[in-house]
C-alpha cells in the first residue's frame, strides 16, 4: 500500500435523531463496500443523537478502522438564513465542515444521509481534486443554471445559461480552498442578497458562488432514486449509455426529494434501503402501516405518477412560496 492508501478516509455527514436510522443504513453500506484496508474517520454533526444511539451506530459499524467523530451541531453559527416547508436549519450544517473540521483536514467527502454507499468510497477518496473547490455530480432534475429551480439570477451574475448545475448530496470538498476563499461567507452573502428567490438553499449558493470552479463526478456517484429509470423521467442532459450505467450500476444511491424509504411500507424500490438497514442495530424494523405510507407508496409506485410528476414542481414552487420563512428576522 502506498502512503497515501494508508490515510483515512475523511467524511462528513449531519444528524439527529430523527435521521439516526438512515444515517446507520448510510454508514453501514460504506463500510460495506469500503476496502477492509482502508480506514475511515467519519465526522458526524450531531443535531441530538442520544447518547444509547451513538452506541448503536458505532456497534453496527463493526470494524476496527472504521471511527466516529461526534461534533455538536451549531445552527445558530449560521443566521438569518432562508429556509421554507419541511427544511430546517440543520440544511446548513454542510457549510460548517470547514470550520467544524480540524485545520490538518484539508479534504473530505461530504455525504447526506439519505444515500446508499454501492461502491468503494475509496474510489472517490483517490479522484483527483486537482485546483477545483469540489468534486459533484451533475444534478439529474436541475440539469443546468438556467434550468427550472436552478440559479434564478444566473444573467445577472454572469453565469451562462448552459453552466452546468450539481447536486450537493455528495461531494468532495477542497476545505483548504473552502477556508482561503472563504466560500461559506460568499454563500451566506448569497443567500442573504437573494433570500426571497432562492430554491434548494445553500446548494443553490454553492452552484452560483462556484459555477466554473467545480469538477464533475461521474453520475454514477450519485444517482436519484426518486426519478432514475421511472418512466416518467426523461433524463435529457444524458446521453443513452450513460443513463442506462446511471439506472443500472449507480455507485451511490440518493433518495432525496420528498418520499423517502422510511415513510413508506416496503417497495421494490426501497428494498435497498432495508436490505442495509437490517445490518444494523434497527434490523427488522419498518414504518408503521398508516393511511399516509399507504398513500404514498401507492403514489410512489403507480401510473399516476406518470401524469402527474411534471406538475410536482410547480407544487413545489407553491409551497416554497406559502413557507417560505428566514431563521431570524432582520430588524426594520
Amino acid at each position: 500500500m502506498t502512503s497515501s492508501d494508508r490515510e483515512p478516509i475523511e467524511v462528513a455527514c449531519a444528524a439527529d435523531e430523527r435521521y439516526v436510522m438512515p444515517l446507520a443504513v448510510m454508514l453501514t453500506s460504506l463500510v460495506d463496500r469500503l476496502d477492509p484496508r482502508r480506514a475511515l474517520c467519519a465526522y458526524v454533526f450531531d443535531g441530538g443523537i442520544s447518547r444509547a444511539d451513538r452506541e448503536r451506530l458505532s456497534a453496527s459499524l463493526g470494524r476496527s478502522n472504521a471511527t466516529l467523530r461526534w461534533i455538536t451541531s451549531r445552527p445558530g453559527a449560521l443566521p438569518k438564513l432562508p429556509v421554507w416547508g419541511r427544511l430546517s436549519p440543520a440544511v446548513y450544517q454542510r457549510l460548517m465542515v470547514p470550520q467544524l473540521l480540524p485545520e490538518s483536514v484539508g479534504k473530505a467527502i461530504w455525504l447526506d444521509c439519505d444515500v446508499v454507499i454501492q461502491h468503494d468510497l475509496a474510489a472517490l477518496w483517490d479522484t483527483d481534486l486537482g485546483n477545483h473547490y469540489l468534486l459533484a455530480a451533475q444534478d439529474v432534475i436541475i440539469p443546468y443554471v438556467s434550468s427550472f429551480f436552478g440559479v434564478k439570477h444566473h444573467a445577472e451574475l454572469g453565469i451562462d445559461a448552459s453552466a452546468r448545475y450539481f447536486n450537493a448530496g455528495v461531494m468532495v470538498v477542497n476545505l483548504a480552498l473552502w477556508r482561503e476563499h472563504d466560500v461559506v461567507g460568499r454563500v451566506i452573502e448569497y443567500l442573504h442578497r437573494y433570500r426571497d428567490d432562492v430554491v434548494f438553499l445553500e446548494q443553490e449558493a454553492l452552484n452560483a458562488v462556484l459555477a466554473g470552479n467545480w469538477g464533475e463526478l461521474d453520475p454514477r456517484w450519485n444517482q436519484n432514486a426518486g426519478v432514475s429509470g421511472r418512466p416518467f423521467f426523461k433524463a435529457r442532459h444524458m446521453d443513452e449509455r450513460t443513463y442506462r450505467l446511471v439506472v443500472q450500476d449507480p455507485w451511490i444511491v440518493h433518495f432525496s426529494g420528498n418520499i423517502k424509504p422510511w415513510m413508506t411500507t416496503e417497495t421494490p424500490s426501497t428494498a435497498l434501503y432495508f436490505r442495509y438497514l437490517d445490518k444494523t442495530h434497527w434490523a427488522g424494523w419498518r414504518p408503521a402501516r398508516s393511511v399516509t405510507s399507504v398513500l404514498l407508496r401507492a403514489y410512489e409506485s403507480s401510473r399516476l405518477r406518470n401524469v402527474v410528476y411534471p406538475a410536482e414542481k410547480w407544487c413545489l414552487e407553491a409551497l416554497r412560496r406559502l413557507t417560505r420563512r428566514r431563521l431570524h428576522r432582520r430588524p426594520r
